[in-house]
């Protein structure tokens, strides 16, 4: 009896102790590609996000100064402050989502040639897999077919931050701004229970998104390097595959770390370590999926 009982615990360790086997060496593969050519990827990478946040300030410096000059050339009594306000942050926005998102996937495509296998084809598709060089960055804008699957997938990455970050956050936001503006009125003692249940909630839903969200892990790795699949048989091809969440999380897990870290030292290791490092450990598992044995 105790050995039929010792039995399944047993065999769930030894699979939990194979996915983390499996997650280290994603991440020492992931090492490895940044360290190749005498670090020259992990510079490329350094060098495509230095490009990235270079153009997002370029494009704060335009809707500030549009928004200064229409200050300066429009009657405050026909076009309000708060207007001209909104519509620069507007113009961020749209700058951001259709010329920066799809840039950010140019990087994640560097990460992706950088993994990718040296084989012609792997499962009777065609590999796809240009030299990774800085150029290789602005891949996104080389034809609308380039554009069009660039923007899909930086979509898809951001759906995920916004539904594991952003909502949250704006609902935690939301219920605090209904008990403090008197829409309900509870007491001192219920309006704490009713905050802290709120939070509770809030982080419960980051977490379980966050979960989820391994399922997509590796996605944009198929729509660049099998280029000769439209996305949405790219979609079918990857979803073809076993991709299991929790091998996702345990690699994940030391990078939020590393998250961690910039945050307290102002982004220093942001740039020359933990993104690139995210981008290839990501890339990695996707190699993974497709090709176990490498």
């Amino acid at each position: 009896m105790d050995t039929a009982t010792a039995s399944p615990k047993k065999a769930r360790r030894d699979r939990l102790a194979d996915v983390r086997a499996q997650a280290s060496n994603l991440r020492r593969q992931a090492g490895k590609t940044l360290d190749r050519s005498g670090s020259r990827h992990r510079l490329t990478l350094l060098l495509s996000y230095v490009t990235a946040m270079t153009v997002a300030m370029g494009f704060y410096m335009l809707s500030s100064g549009a928004y200064t000059l229409a200050s300066l050339l429009t009657n405050p009594e026909v076009i309000s402050d708060d207007l001209l306000s909104s519509l620069a942050d507007l113009l961020f926005a749209l700058l951001c989502l259709f010329i920066l998102l799809p840039l950010l996937s140019g990087a994640w495509r560097l990460a992706c040639l950088m993994t990718a296998p040296a084989k012609e084809s792997i499962r009777g598709h065609a590999v796809t897999a240009s030299p990774p060089t800085l150029s290789q960055l602005f891949y996104p804008f080389t034809s609308p077919r380039a554009y069009g699957r660039s923007l899909a997938v930086g979509l898809e990455a951001l759906g995920w931050i916004l539904l594991t970050v952003a909502a949250p956050c704006l609902l935690y936001s939301a219920f605090r701004l209904t008990i403090t503006t008197g829409v309900l009125s509870p007491s001192p003692t219920l309006r704490g229970i009713l905050t802290a249940l709120c939070l509770l909630l809030c982080i419960l839903w980051g977490l379980v998104a966050f979960f989820l969200s391994g399922r997509r892990a590796g996605f944009g790795y198929f729509v660049f390097l099998h280029e000769q699949l439209s996305l949405r048989d790219a979609d079918r091809y990857f979803r073809s595959f076993r991709r299991p969440p929790l091998l996702v999380l345990l690699w994940r897990l030391p990078l939020l770390g590393w998250a961690l870290i910039s945050v307290v030292t102002v982004l220093i290791p942001l740039l020359p370590h933990t993104l690139p490092y995210c981008v290839c450990c990501s890339a990695a598992h996707a190699r993974y999926l497709e090709d176990p044995e490498g």
